[in-house]
């Protein structure tokens, strides 16, 4: 089975010859994660209130492909490059205002002098910016799943989602009267919810990965920084 092209891919290809089917690709990506990134961005900014401006700002230029030939080939996760990215628009607007403020020129109204902080701490930022990563990732899998389960099943999926992850019981007599069904049937229909789920994750990973071969490792760290917050 051919592992179909990525959107990375696709954003990939865009930094040398930008394409329609690319810009879209990027823009839904950036729909997808701007959380991580307004998240990298409130723990690098000093003022929090304009790290909104900061975000927006930083998409318009990842869209309009400004940003895109900074994409390192060996950074082959889109967690990875985008992170990289707006760490280095972060340090360009500050270079900016520095020199603004050297050549008493006008800082722009949305920034004040010293809005960017320098990189101390960004350890903790990008800490930050992968859990979010791996929230929002989830997050969207599990969406997809209630989407999956909105006929008569939708009163099964409410019931059972909360122990999608194992943190609770998957079966009781008093689940069971609840739902008409008997434990076994609750444990069978637990199980194929969450193996949907799993394949439901592979296919958000796969489409921020360059090939099928990096899905699993993806998963992997994804799991390990969910894992190290709990």
């Amino acid at each position: 089975m051919v592992f179909p092209t990525t959107r990375w891919t696709l954003i990939r290809q865009a930094a040398a010859s930008p394409t329609e089917e690319s810009r879209t690709a990027m823009e839904e990506l950036c729909r997808r994660y701007r959380t991580p990134v307004l998240q990298f961005i409130r723990r690098r900014v000093v003022q929090s209130e304009q790290a909104e401006d900061l975000t927006q700002e930083f998409f318009a230029k990842l869209i309009r492909g400004d940003l895109l030939h900074r994409a390192d080939q060996n950074r082959g996760q889109f967690r990875s490059f985008l992170l990289h990215v707006v760490r280095q628009f972060l340090l360009d607007e500050r270079d900016r205002l520095m020199a603004l403020k050297r050549g008493a020129g006008q800082i722009h109204q949305s920034l004040d002098e010293g809005s960017v902080e320098e990189p101390s701490g960004s350890a903790s930022a990008e800490n930050e910016f992968d859990l979010a990563w791996a929230r929002t990732l989830l997050q969207r899998s599990v969406d997809r799943l209630q989407r999956e389960y909105s006929d008569q099943r939708s009163v099964l999926f409410e019931t059972l989602k909360d122990s999608l992850d194992g943190a609770k019981p998957a079966a009781g007599a008093e689940l069971a009267i609840r739902l008409g069904m008997s434990e076994g049937a609750i444990r069978v229909a637990l199980h194929r919810m969450r193996t949907r789920l799993g394949q439901l994750i592979r296919e958000e990973v796969a489409d921020t990965v360059p090939s099928g071969s990096d899905i699993d490792e993806e998963i992997r760290l994804l799991r390990k920084t969910l894992e190290q917050r709990r």
